[in-house]
């Protein structure tokens, strides 16, 4: 049976689950809007989202196993010290690697995401081989077999799975994007005493089309209550912090939502009239799936 593969862990979706462990799933099924009770191992995954086919353990389940749990593992640790007791947060060089590495393990390891590097590397492995196939002889080391043929036959099963495995870990550590991340200023933003809270979604993450302008911003809800900002000049974070938090905290939420595709989470069911409104309705959600279009 394959493994349930999250793309939104379970320990993100635990921030926002009440005394019995649960948070609120809203989907649409059918033609409405449904919220639900759940457990996080229960919502936000795919069976067998990551794992290469036709190629044996461990390697087949390597990006959930031993990939993405390093990711989520380090990146919980600073999520505890986001939203801890003690403020502010003094971030380390590790943790911030570890945050960093989440964040954009968030715009890659979505279902969508992984079909199009998959089907990314299926259209260009055809060209690739025959390259190498033209290539081999001169590059043919003393205990390779004479042909090329005999060199495929002897392959490890699916190359096309295994080097899309390995595209989506090095997007996700892409040290361009993560040298833009780290260079911004990190905020963490407490809104108490709200009526209404944060939700998330399947697609979490709100950002500019680039990182690198003076308003260029990236932000993410980390809790109910806790939202993450990271901003190239502060100014952004005045202009912000002027705004009535109400105001803030809606247009976050209107902003989730309307880009989720499958899955929105709050607390509770009380959101749901808002979820239903906007729930898929400003598809695609972030300049990566923007640029695929």
């Amino acid at each position: 049976m394959p493994q349930k593969q999250h793309y939104i862990p379970q320990f993100y979706q635990r921030q926002w689950v009440d005394e019995e462990g649960r948070l609120c799933e809203y989907t649409r099924r059918g033609n409405a809007v449904r919220a639900r009770m759940c457990f996080p191992a229960g919502t936000g995954y795919q069976p067998g989202l990551y794992t290469i086919p036709e190629v044996a353990e461990p390697i087949a389940n390597h990006t959930e196993n031993v990939f993405l749990s390093r990711v989520d593992t380090g990146a919980a640790q600073a999520l505890r010290g986001m939203i801890g007791p003690d403020q502010p947060y003094v971030w380390t060089s590790p943790i911030k690697s570890e945050w960093i590495r989440f964040v954009m393990s968030l715009m890659h390891r979505t279902p969508e995401r992984v079909d199009y590097l998959k089907a990314e590397i299926a259209n260009e492995y055809p060209r690739l081989l025959q390259e190498f196939r033209d290539r081999y002889p001169t590059m043919r080391g003393p205990k390779d077999p004479e042909t090329f043929e005999e060199y495929q036959a002897k392959m490890a099963p699916n190359p096309v799975g295994r080097a899309s495995a390995v595209l989506l870990q090095m997007m996700i550590n892409s040290q361009r994007v993560g040298e833009l991340l780290s260079a911004m200023q990190w905020h963490v933003i407490g809104i108490d005493n709200s009526p209404e809270p944060f939700l998330t979604s399947d697609r979490p993450i709100i950002m500019t089309n680039g990182l690198i302008g003076p308003t260029d911003h990236l932000a993410l809800p980390i809790s109910p209550t806790h939202l993450f900002l990271a901003v190239n000049d502060n100014r952004v974070l005045r202009d912000l912090q002027s705004r009535d938090p109400v105001e803030v905290l809606r247009h976050i939420n209107d902003r989730l939502v309307s880009q989720a595709r499958k899955y929105v989470y709050g607390r509770d069911a009380s959101q749901l009239a808002f979820v239903e409104d906007r729930l898929g309705s400003q598809i695609p959600s972030t300049p990566l799936e923007t640029a695929r279009r």
